[in-house]
């Protein structure tokens, strides 16, 4: 039986809990985790973790298993900084979470069978807003079911 809402909870779940042992001294852990579309009207605080979950395809395995390729996207934004520090700010958050999924065996410590990070994109100007950096990650995630 197949359950989005657990399978996307859990993820964010394991990114909140999990994310803020991987930052250097001195970092603060985000401010908010948002698995909703990205609005920066609606989500003003400093530093959000969005979590986009795109699309699952099926592949037939064999007559009693599936195949799940999850699509997800995480986007980590930083704003309300001179422009400098959120350059750094960025990078040093990008490089947390692509530490935090490498620890956990590209699985969110188990919670799919296999993941892979397929790129990782960094938007230095957002919506023409000059105080409003983030970076995207596109991960693809892989579980027998």
């Amino acid at each position: 039986m197949i359950d989005f809402l657990n399978k996307e909870s859990s993820v964010v779940e394991y990114v909140k809990t999990h994310l803020p042992e991987f930052l250097p001294a001195g970092l603060s852990p985000p401010d908010d985790y948002v698995n909703d579309f990205i609005d920066f009207d609606k989500y003003k605080k400093n530093v959000v973790v969005w979590f986009n979950f795109v699309n699952y395809l099926y592949e037939t395995l064999t007559n009693e298993s599936n195949e799940e390729t999850g699509n997800l996207k995480i986007y980590i934004s930083v704003r309300n900084d001179s422009k400098e520090n959120l350059r750094t700010k960025l990078l040093q958050y990008a490089s947390a979470l692509y530490n935090m999924f490498e620890a956990s065996g590209t699985s969110f410590g188990g919670l799919t069978d296999d993941g892979e990070i397929e790129n990782i994109q960094f938007y230095q100007y957002v919506e023409g807003q000059h105080s409003l950096k983030i970076v995207e990650f596109e991960i693809t995630l892989t579980t027998e079911i």
